[in-house]
């Protein structure tokens, strides 16, 4: 019998629990594709005219002492029904809805589609870059050990900022998907109730 005791076969590897990085291949990809669309449509939001009234029908010089209604005495025009007068932009906007900061334009007629395109897209950015910083943060997650806790910090702030920015976001496009199912703007929905206690108007 040999003095020495054969060496004992090494143990199979023992593979992390969680995700591995190839489940993240779909959600990375649909991300990126998600940014893409949410830039370009941010980009047309603010770059396309929201529909400013142009001004060839313009008052004369001395404005009538009595203005007909619909008449802006800022822009010096006739305005058309949903027409309202935006102080940000010092024009009248056609189906003005509101003024966002964001883009830095006015939403109205000439921009309304692309800007509920942009709020969608920036929603689903946010709840891919939400199932990434999840999925990564389940794989690195490991107790009692510093140096994952240590990797595991980059996908929780991701995950901390992008959830609740994704909640706002759907909020926010739940409300205008319903303010287009009642063909309402935002300034007629909060400032004209009348629309809800009798028929819209404007409802072809």
């Amino acid at each position: 019998m040999s003095r020495f005791a054969p060496p004992r076969p090494s143990p199979p590897p023992r593979f992390e629990e969680g995700c591995s990085a190839s489940s993240l291949d779909a959600p990375l990809v649909a991300a990126a594709l998600s940014l893409l669309f949410t830039l370009s449509t941010l980009y047309l939001a603010a770059s396309t005219n929201p529909g400013v009234v142009s001004r060839e029908m313009a008052a004369p010089e001395e404005a009538p002492s009595a203005a007909p209604a619909g008449y802006c005495t800022a822009c010096c025009v006739q305005r058309r029904p949903r027409t309202h007068h935006c102080r940000h932009m010092r024009a009248c906007v056609d189906r003005w809805d509101h003024y966002c900061v964001y883009i830095g334009n006015a939403v109205g007629s000439g921009n309304h589609r692309v800007f509920v395109c942009f709020i969608l897209a920036a929603t689903a950015h946010a709840a891919l870059l939400t199932w990434c910083a999840a999925l990564e943060l389940l794989g690195r997650a490991q107790p009692w050990r510093l140096a994952s806790a240590t990797h595991a910090l980059a996908p929780a702030l991701l995950l901390l900022y992008t959830a609740p920015m994704g909640a706002v976001l759907a909020c926010f496009s739940a409300y205008h998907l319903f303010l287009i199912s009642v063909n309402q703007t935002s300034y007629e929905y909060a400032f004209k109730k009348a629309y809800t206690a009798r028929a819209n108007p404007h409802d072809r």
